[in-house]
């Protein structure tokens, strides 16, 4: 049997030609390296539907493995299996245009992202509570178990350092991507950590940057744009380095990000940008962003932080922007 594949426009998925079509179910996923038990599992769904010869080979036809490919991605991401069935089945009966398949994908991110964002709502109280939990004092008379003085000692001290902090990690984020990094930063960093968030929520439509009306691209088509935010730092003067993180749109920070620089005064204090994203750099971010800082604040060109993030290496490159403030705790 003769095979070649050609790689489709989604670095996914692959379009399947074959010379010969004819294969079992075990041959099919180690060629293409798809687990025999999924491939039977989205037959068993009635996710696709297959012709087979006398002696059990599957014949493929011409894109099925796309649809595989398409399939394990949306189950990935949560899709429900009766949606994709029912849109599956309407496409193979009737086939359906560029558009119909657009608002299906579309709307499946939508829901994606409120999943996420529903998710991450729920670790940020989560995290606030095992915070809470963590400073909470002890009722009289209750004292914490110790193994030795010296660890009584080094707790002390390390609530001294908490509360003597002068660095701060700000952070705004559309999908949870961007908290993940900023959560590790603050840790390795040893910084408070500030969620920065928007008056009015973004739903999964007001991200959808492909189309032109969403709110985030009516935002970003208008510089003057600035989405209000719901909080405020506490006690700002008290921090020397912040470092300001968010998703890059558009090839630069969201607007909300200058409503946040605008709201404080950083003259004598490194602002420091991080950002995270699905294959943009940081691209002219640290220029949009200078018209939203005094003069006298010192503004970094800042960095992509995408990818396996290390402690280690998030430690040595804050560490040069903060090592004339204090040490990182080592």
């Amino acid at each position: 049997m003769r095979v070649y594949l050609k790689r489709a426009r989604c670095p996914f998925l692959y379009t399947l030609f074959l010379w010969e079509t004819a294969m079992t179910i075990t041959q099919a996923g180690e060629q293409f390296k798809i687990a025999p038990e999924k491939l039977k599992y989205y037959e068993e769904q009635g996710l696709f539907d297959c012709r087979r010869t006398p002696d059990g080979a599957v014949e493929y036809t011409e894109g099925l493995l796309e649809d595989v490919g398409l399939i394990g991605i949306l189950l990935e991401a949560g899709a429900p299996v009766s949606a994709l069935r029912e849109y599956l089945s309407r496409a193979a009966r009737n086939g359906v245009s560029r558009e119909e398949k657009l608002r299906f994908l579309r709307a499946q991110r939508g829901r994606l992202l409120e999943s996420i964002h529903a998710r991450q709502k729920s670790l940020d109280q989560l995290d606030y509570i095992i915070f809470e939990t963590s400073r909470a004092k002890e009722p009289p008379g209750l004292k914490t178990r110790t193994d030795s003085p010296i660890k009584a000692n080094e707790a002390n001290r390390e609530e001294y350092k908490m509360s003597e902090k002068k660095i701060l990690v700000a952070y705004f984020s559309a999908s949870g991507v961007t908290a993940k990094a900023a959560k590790l930063l603050a840790e390795a960093a040893d910084a408070d950590l500030f969620e920065i968030r928007p008056a009015q929520p973004y739903t999964g439509a007001d991200l959808n940057w492909s189309d032109p009306n969403s709110r985030s691209s009516v935002e970003m088509g208008n510089p003057a744009s600035r989405p209000a935010v719901e909080n405020r730092v506490d006690g700002m003067d008290r921090y020397e380095a912040v470092f300001v993180g968010f998703p890059i749109w558009w090839g630069v920070a969201p607007t909300i990000i200058n409503t946040f620089l605008e709201s404080y005064d950083f003259t004598g204090k490194t602002v420091v940008p991080f950002a995270t994203s699905g294959g943009s750099g940081m691209g002219s971010t640290a220029k949009r962003l200078r018209g939203s800082v005094s003069a006298g604040t010192k503004l970094e060109e800042g960095k992509l932080l995408s990818g396996r993030l290390s402690a280690e290496s998030l430690r040595a490159w804050a560490e040069k922007y903060i090592r004339q403030h204090r040490t990182i705790r080592g």
